[in-house]
């Protein structure tokens, strides 16, 4: 499983390098702090410590002879939200996944979320396919699992709490 993660976690750098042209993934990898550094190679990432006993999202691919496991596109936009600072932050979580979004499935992205994202990142996702004029049938099933909790939470953490206010997500739109 440990061998399983951390292939899922390079590839997720190597993607988002890929949604960010401008910005490589060994450029985007804050220095390790609260997990050690790992090197393969030429890529630089650090393990996210999954608790999911299932890996939803992987798919083993073969590259140059090798078998590797890497997060799809949906996978990756969601760790993304739940992991923002190996990517920059917040805002620029936000920002890889609105570009990103064009290349997902919208139907998988939101399988994704109910199935193994935290309650935040799907409040998140809501706003965010929302904001998109997603259908109001595809959001469902998100909408049921962001039910379950009362918290009010800003798009961007500890930002100031200014902005609409989300009744049907229960986010405070700070980032616009």
């Amino acid at each position: 499983m440990t061998r399983l993660i951390r292939s899922a976690a390079l590839a997720t750098f190597t993607v988002l390098g890929a949604l960010s042209p401008a910005r490589s993934a060994a450029q985007s990898t804050p220095p390790a702090t609260d997990s050690a550094a790992r090197i393969r190679g030429e890529i630089r990432g650090r393990v996210i410590n999954a608790a999911s006993k299932t890996p939803i999202g992987i798919a083993t691919v073969e590259v140059e002879r090798m078998t590797v496991n890497v997060s799809d596109v949906e996978r990756t936009l969601l760790d993304a939200l739940d992991h923002p600072r190996l990517v920059g932050g917040m805002r620029r979580a936000l920002d890889l996944f609105s570009t990103g979004l064009a290349r997902a499935d919208l139907n998988t992205l939101i399988g994704h979320a109910v199935r193994g994202s935290r309650h935040s990142t799907c409040q998140r996702v809501g706003v965010l396919l929302e904001r998109r004029g997603a259908r109001r049938s595809l959001l469902t099933r998100l909408e049921r699992k962001v039910r379950e909790r009362k918290t009010l939470l800003s798009m961007v953490p500890r930002a100031p709490r200014s902005g609409r206010i989300s009744k049907r997500w229960n986010v405070v739109e700070n980032d616009l």
